[in-house]
C-alpha cells in the first residue's frame, strides 16, 4: 500500500465547504471520488457515495469528491455549484481544473475511487461505475 497523495489545492476551490487536508484525517477512513458532473457513470453512483456517507461518517468515514473536468465548461465553478445542488451532494468537493490530483493518483478514467485507510494509506481502488457494493464491503472492513 502506498501512502496517499496530499490534496493539491493551489488554484482549486473547496465546494461546499473550508479546505480538507489529507493529513488532518488520519484515523478515519476516507473515501475519495474522482468525477465529472458531465459523466453520466459518475452521477450514476452518487446515491450510494451520500448514503455511505450518512450510513458511516459516526463510524469514521469521509468522503471526498474531486471534480476533475472532461470539458472546459464543467470548469466553471459556478456551474459545478449549481450541479452539486441539483445532485444532492453535500461532502466536500475539491475543484481538479488543472487535473494535478488526477495524476497524482494516476487516475485513467472516471468515475474513480480510492479508499485510504487510517493510517493514510491506499488501501483499495477501482475504476469504473457499479462500484458500491464492493466499496461498501470495503468500507466495513477499513472501519
Amino acid at each position: 500500500m502506498s501512502k496517499a497523495p496530499e490534496f493539491i489545492v493551489e488554484g482549486e476551490e473547496w465546494i461546499p465547504c473550508q479546505p480538507v487536508a489529507l493529513s488532518d484525517l488520519q484515523g478515519k477512513v476516507v473515501l475519495i471520488k474522482f468525477w465529472s458532473f458531465m459523466c453520466s457513470w459518475c452521477q450514476e453512483d452518487i446515491p450510494d457515495i451520500v448514503e455511505f456517507e450518512a450510513k458511516y461518517k459516526n463510524d469514521g468515514l469521509v468522503v471526498v469528491g474531486i471534480h476533475t473536468p472532461e470539458t472546459t465548461y464543467e470548469k466553471d465553478v459556478d456551474v459545478l455549484k449549481k450541479q452539486i445542488k441539483v445532485l444532492g451532494i453535500d461532502f466536500p468537493v475539491l475543484t481538479d481544473n488543472n487535473k494535478k490530483n488526477w495524476d497524482a493518483y494516476e487516475v485513467e478514467n472516471w468515475p474513480a475511487y480510492y479508499l485510504v485507510n487510517k493510517d493514510g494509506h491506499i488501501a483499495f481502488s477501482v475504476l469504473g461505475p457499479g462500484a458500491g457494493e464492493i466499496l461498501e464491503d470495503k468500507i466495513k472492513e477499513l472501519l
